[in-house]
């Protein structure tokens, strides 16, 4: 599988990207069965006590934020099998993997719903 580089402001300043060739979707995982299941970018903006759980220095790390998620909001992990423990234990709220990685989590932990 391709590694994409995605654009930042340091990045345009070095290289000119050219279109799109494919694009992965962002998806947030939250556990099944949840008092609250904010399933959306926007019902977490409507929480202001949600959590979501994102890994540090990930791409998905300014999504959230351009979706107006509040930097209280936001829990960093060292990596996704971390973000998901903390769902797991009820410690976030969701936990916002790309789409492909939520698919695989759901697989191996049944009490996860995409």
């Amino acid at each position: 599988m391709n590694v994409p580089i995605f654009i930042s402001k340091e990045r345009a300043g070095l290289v000119a990207f050219s279109s799109p060739v494919w694009a992965l979707r962002d998806g947030l995982l939250v556990r099944r069965n949840a008092e609250h299941q904010s399933s959306t970018y926007e019902a977490l903006v409507q929480r202001s006590d949600a959590r979501l759980g994102v890994v540090a220095g990930a791409a998905q790390v300014s999504a959230a934020k351009s979706a107006s998620i509040g930097a209280s909001q936001l829990v960093e992990f060292r990596s996704q099998p971390d973000a998901v423990a903390a769902l797991l234990a009820g410690d976030i709220d969701a936990s916002q993997p790309r789409l492909l990685a939520v698919e695989r989590s759901v697989r191996i932990t049944p009490t996860c719903s995409p």
